[in-house]
Protein backbone atom coordinates (compact mmCIF):
# COMPACT_ATOMS: atom_id res chain seq x y z
CA UNK A 1 0.00 0.00 0.00
CA UNK A 2 2.85 2.39 0.87
CA UNK A 3 4.59 1.74 -2.44
CA UNK A 4 1.41 2.27 -4.46
CA UNK A 5 0.73 5.55 -2.67
CA UNK A 6 4.32 6.68 -3.22
CA UNK A 7 4.17 5.80 -6.94
CA UNK A 8 0.94 7.77 -7.34
CA UNK A 9 2.41 10.78 -5.56
CA UNK A 10 5.61 10.67 -7.64
CA UNK A 11 3.57 10.44 -10.83
CA UNK A 12 1.33 13.33 -9.81
CA UNK A 13 4.21 15.61 -8.79
CA UNK A 14 6.27 14.89 -11.88
CA UNK A 15 3.46 15.22 -14.39
CA UNK A 16 2.61 18.63 -12.96
CA UNK A 17 6.25 19.75 -13.29
CA UNK A 18 6.75 19.05 -16.99
CA UNK A 19 5.03 20.12 -20.18
CA UNK A 20 4.23 17.93 -23.18
CA UNK A 21 7.44 19.02 -24.93
CA UNK A 22 9.47 17.97 -21.90
CA UNK A 23 7.83 14.55 -21.93
CA UNK A 24 9.07 13.98 -25.46
CA UNK A 25 12.62 14.89 -24.44
CA UNK A 26 12.51 12.64 -21.37
CA UNK A 27 12.18 9.53 -23.56
CA UNK A 28 15.66 10.18 -24.98
CA UNK A 29 17.55 8.28 -22.29
CA UNK A 30 20.73 6.55 -23.41
CA UNK A 31 21.69 3.04 -22.38
CA UNK A 32 24.44 4.34 -20.08
CA UNK A 33 21.89 6.59 -18.35
CA UNK A 34 19.58 3.62 -17.79
CA UNK A 35 22.36 1.50 -16.34
CA UNK A 36 23.44 4.32 -14.05
CA UNK A 37 19.91 5.10 -12.84
CA UNK A 38 19.27 1.49 -11.86
CA UNK A 39 21.98 1.74 -9.22
CA UNK A 40 21.95 5.32 -8.00
CA UNK A 41 20.77 8.84 -8.54
CA UNK A 42 23.66 11.14 -9.37
CA UNK A 43 22.79 13.79 -6.79
CA UNK A 44 22.06 11.47 -3.86
CA UNK A 45 24.66 9.84 -1.65
CA UNK A 46 25.33 9.43 2.09
CA UNK A 47 25.62 13.21 2.57
CA UNK A 48 23.15 14.62 0.02
CA UNK A 49 19.42 14.22 -0.27
CA UNK A 50 16.70 15.66 -2.47
CA UNK A 51 13.50 17.17 -1.12
CA UNK A 52 10.53 17.53 -3.46
CA UNK A 53 7.74 19.81 -2.25
CA UNK A 54 4.33 20.61 -3.67
CA UNK A 55 1.77 22.97 -2.11
CA UNK A 56 -1.67 23.49 -3.57
CA UNK A 57 -3.59 26.78 -3.34
CA UNK A 58 -6.68 25.49 -1.55
CA UNK A 59 -6.58 28.22 1.13
CA UNK A 60 -5.69 31.25 -1.00
CA UNK A 61 -2.90 33.49 0.26
CA UNK A 62 -1.99 31.06 3.05
CA UNK A 63 -1.28 28.29 0.55
CA UNK A 64 -2.76 24.87 1.10
CA UNK A 65 -1.84 21.29 1.82
CA UNK A 66 1.82 20.44 1.29
CA UNK A 67 3.19 17.11 0.04
CA UNK A 68 6.87 16.54 0.80
CA UNK A 69 9.01 13.69 -0.56
CA UNK A 70 12.51 13.30 0.82
CA UNK A 71 14.79 11.04 -1.25
CA UNK A 72 17.97 9.81 0.44
CA UNK A 73 20.47 6.97 0.49
CA UNK A 74 22.23 4.91 3.13
CA UNK A 75 25.09 4.23 0.71
CA UNK A 76 23.63 0.97 -0.55
CA UNK A 77 19.95 1.59 -1.35
CA UNK A 78 17.79 4.62 -2.10
CA UNK A 79 14.78 5.39 0.09
CA UNK A 80 11.98 7.94 0.20
CA UNK A 81 9.97 9.49 3.01
CA UNK A 82 6.56 11.01 2.34
CA UNK A 83 4.81 13.60 4.52
CA UNK A 84 1.55 15.49 4.07
CA UNK A 85 1.02 18.72 5.97
CA UNK A 86 -2.42 20.31 6.19
CA UNK A 87 -2.94 23.96 5.36
CA UNK A 88 -5.58 26.22 6.91
CA UNK A 89 -7.31 29.56 6.42
CA UNK A 90 -5.52 30.92 9.49
CA UNK A 91 -2.07 32.49 9.21
CA UNK A 92 0.77 30.39 10.61
CA UNK A 93 1.72 30.89 14.24
CA UNK A 94 4.95 32.82 14.79
CA UNK A 95 7.88 30.75 16.05
CA UNK A 96 8.65 30.75 19.76
CA UNK A 97 11.74 32.70 20.83
CA UNK A 98 13.55 29.64 22.22
CA UNK A 99 12.44 27.24 19.52
CA UNK A 100 14.89 25.72 17.04
CA UNK A 101 14.13 27.03 13.50
CA UNK A 102 11.90 24.74 11.41
CA UNK A 103 11.33 24.39 7.71
CA UNK A 104 8.41 26.44 6.40
CA UNK A 105 6.04 23.49 6.10
CA UNK A 106 6.77 22.09 9.57
CA UNK A 107 4.64 24.86 11.09
CA UNK A 108 1.61 23.16 9.54
CA UNK A 109 -0.26 20.23 11.06
CA UNK A 110 1.20 16.85 10.04
CA UNK A 111 -1.55 14.65 8.59
CA UNK A 112 0.34 11.61 7.33
CA UNK A 113 3.88 10.31 7.10
CA UNK A 114 5.39 7.24 5.44
CA UNK A 115 9.02 6.50 6.29
CA UNK A 116 11.82 4.57 4.59
CA UNK A 117 10.16 3.19 1.47
CA UNK A 118 12.84 1.45 -0.57
CA UNK A 119 12.74 2.60 -4.19
CA UNK A 120 13.00 0.08 -7.02
CA UNK A 121 14.93 0.67 -10.26
CA UNK A 122 11.83 1.87 -12.14
CA UNK A 123 11.09 4.55 -9.53
CA UNK A 124 14.75 5.60 -9.45
CA UNK A 125 14.79 5.91 -13.24
CA UNK A 126 11.63 8.06 -13.12
CA UNK A 127 13.20 10.38 -10.55
CA UNK A 128 16.49 10.59 -12.48
CA UNK A 129 14.79 11.47 -15.78
CA UNK A 130 12.65 14.20 -14.18
CA UNK A 131 15.58 15.66 -12.25
CA UNK A 132 17.46 15.88 -15.55
CA UNK A 133 14.55 17.87 -17.03
CA UNK A 134 14.41 20.22 -14.03
CA UNK A 135 18.17 20.89 -14.11
CA UNK A 136 18.14 21.65 -17.85
CA UNK A 137 15.18 24.06 -17.72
Amino acid sequence: MKKILLILIFGNLFTNCSSKNDKLDSTKITESDKAKSEKEIEYINNWNQIELAHTDDEFGEWGGNSDIILIYSDGKKIYANYSRYLGSYEPPNPPNANEKPKKWYEYKKLEKTIDSVELNSEQIELIQSHLFLIVES
